[in-house]
């Protein structure tokens, strides 16, 4: 499961506050949903 966070990361759903709790569960990584893999090459892209 892809997680990220950064400060272009939305903070949250609009007066959503379990919604938000439950897709930002340690209130920093926001979980998106999507399946991915690292590669060894970065460049590549990466399936999901």
């Amino acid at each position: 499961m892809i997680e990220v966070r950064g400060p272009n990361i939305f903070k949250g759903y609009w007066q959503m506050p379990e919604k938000t709790a439950k897709e930002f569960p340690d209130a920093s990584f926001f979980i998106v949903g999507d399946l991915g893999r690292i590669s060894s090459t970065p460049s590549s892209p990466t399936p999901g």
